[in-house]
């Protein structure tokens, strides 16, 4: 009996269809389809999850049961003798393999051994992408290596998600600085040659500066509600504008020339203006939310994943449970 025959006659004897083992396996019911007609061969991880889902081994699976005597590499027969070595009184236990090690093909016999590997991939499908979760049957070996391996990882993933951070800070203090220098270096201009009636200006300047300087240390800080809306109210600047009714000649093709035009330089005054305003408005709201930036900042809370933590991030950026 092939090995395609064999599956669907365990399939049967437990009473499943091919949705239910697929679903049991997290593949499809064409992927169980084309193992059962010999078209291709799951993995050894699958076949694995198989084996034990059957209740039976690698080798009755691909139909290659053999006579107790001839097992010898896939069981593990061990003689306890007695103190008088006496030949009737020897007791056996066979073991048979119940899983296969998919990393180093190590056979396992005790359900104590099989160490299970939960791990997930993103599958792009055309412009969208889906979580699929998987796992690897392993020995206790090779699931220490891996599990050494996953730690490396994530504390070079910590090292680089912290001086991410870190980053972001620097990058906020040079920038508000430079923009301070600009505010400072214009007031002291204007100062020349200074009046009574010319300090409040000069304090505008300063004023200014600082309230712009916050903005945009907090644009660059992330993890604010500043750059929604900055986007909602510039939003409001771009007006549709009504149709435009001409007669077909010289005189009414002009006119229409004349007002896509305006219509074109009114919408840009628009967008300019809705956009001066919601600048205006984020930088009165700028000392309120620096410091809130700033701590999440310290605090090394991820800015684009919804307040997650850092040790939430690792793990998705090491795709491990």
């Amino acid at each position: 009996m092939d090995f395609g025959a064999n599956i669907k006659e365990f399939r049967t004897k437990k009473g499943m269809t091919q949705k239910d083992l697929a679903n049991e396996l997290n593949v499809t019911a064409q992927a169980v389809s084309r193992w059962e007609n010999n078209e291709v061969e799951p993995s050894i991880s699958t076949i694995n999850q198989m084996a034990e889902l059957f209740n039976c081994s690698i080798d009755e699976l691909f139909g290659k049961v053999k006579k107790q005597d001839d097992q010898k590499d896939d069981n593990v027969v061990i003689n306890i003798n007695n103190e008088n070595d006496k030949k009737e009184d020897n007791v056996v236990q066979v073991k048979t393999n119940i899983a296969i090690c998919s990393c180093c093909n190590k056979p396992l016999y005790e359900q104590a051994e099989i160490k299970r590997w939960k791990y997930y991939n993103y599958v792009r499908h055309g412009r969208s992408s889906y979580r699929e979760d998987a796992s690897d049957i392993l020995c206790e070996d090779c699931f220490n290596e891996r599990a050494n391996e996953e730690k490396a990882k994530a504390a070079q993933s910590k090292q680089i998600y912290e001086n991410g951070f870190v980053k972001r800070r620097i990058k906020a203090i040079v920038v508000m600085s430079l923009i301070m220098a600009v505010a400072i270096f214009f007031a002291v201009l204007f100062a020349i040659g200074l009046t009574k009636n010319q300090v409040p200006t000069v304090l505008v300047f300063l004023l200014t500066g600082l309230l712009f300087s916050m903005l945009v240390g907090s644009a660059i800080l992330g993890g604010t509600f500043l750059g929604d809306l900055w986007l909602t109210i510039s939003s409001w600047g771009f007006v549709r504008f009504p149709g435009i009714i001409f007669t077909a000649d010289a005189d009414g093709i002009k006119f229409l020339i004349v007002m896509k035009v305006l219509f074109f330089f009114l919408g840009i005054g628009f967008v300019l203006l809705a956009e001066a305003i919601a600048t205006t408005i984020c930088m009165v709201v700028g000392p309120f939310v620096f410091p809130v930036a700033l701590y999440r900042n310290i605090k090394k809370i991820d800015p684009d994943k919804s307040g997650k933590t850092m040790s939430d991030t690792l793990l998705e950026l090491n795709n491990v449970e």
